[in-house]
Parts: structure tokens; C-alpha cells; sequence
């Protein structure tokens, strides 16, 4: 769910950096004009919604719980450093 709200921000910014140059450099590594539409990214965004609660009711394996205590919570600690470097 958090990534699809993250595609809903990118649809309208290049949020976490400040141009939208800066950001096909650095994300996705492409041209500006070859950026996905706003169109394209709020589908995306609206795929990703509809998959989280589709996902949600597989049953729980020694994966999904290793996933929500461990890998889960590095991946947003990461995600964090990553938004602080980018941003100072």
C-alpha cells in the first residue's frame, strides 16, 4: 500500500528530489521524456492498491513472518537514509 501512495505522489512530484530531470537520472535512470505519464503512474499506483489486499489473504509462511519482523522494517530504514541523503 505504501508503494502505491509513493506512485501517487511521483504521478504529480519528483519528490524526493527537486526536478523531474533529477529524478529520471536518478531513479530510473532514463531521459525526462521517456518518464511514465502521470496517467501511467497513478495506474500503477492503483494496481499496487488492488494487490495489497488481494495479497493479504495468502496464508502466513515462515517467510511472510521473517518479512513483517525483519526484512520489512530494514527495508524502511533504508528507505529513510536513502530520502535523508537525497535530501541533504
Amino acid at each position: 500500500m505504501l508503494v502505491g501512495a509513493l506512485h501517487v505522489v511521483w504521478a504529480f512530484s519528483p519528490w524526493p528530489l527537486r526536478t523531474r530531470e533529477d529524478f529520471a537520472r536518478r531513479v530510473v535512470d532514463v531521459p525526462v521524456d521517456r518518464l511514465p505519464t502521470p496517467g501511467m503512474t497513478l495506474g500503477v499506483a492503483l494496481l499496487l492498491g488492488a494487490a495489497g489486499p488481494a495479497l493479504s489473504f495468502r496464508r502466513t509462511t515462515e517467510f511472510a513472518r521473517l518479512d513483517r519482523r525483519y526484512y520489512s522494517p530494514l527495508c524502511l530504514g533504508l528507505a529513510a537514509s536513502c530520502a535523508v541523503l537525497a535530501l541533504s
